[in-house]
């Protein structure tokens, strides 16, 4: 994801933290690798 919006790993991950605050995104840890984390929009988002 942060390749598509051209950003680096960190900060893709602090908005995704601030969305998921504000009840706009849910972010889910994969089962079988947990280094990998799916984003899932929320109907507010």
């Amino acid at each position: 994801m942060g390749q598509v919006v051209k950003s680096s790993h960190q900060k893709v991950r602090q908005i995704l933290k601030k969305l998921e605050e504000k009840g706009y995104v849910d972010l889910i840890v994969d089962s079988k690798d947990r280094r990998k984390q799916r984003v899932s929009i929320l109907e507010k988002g």
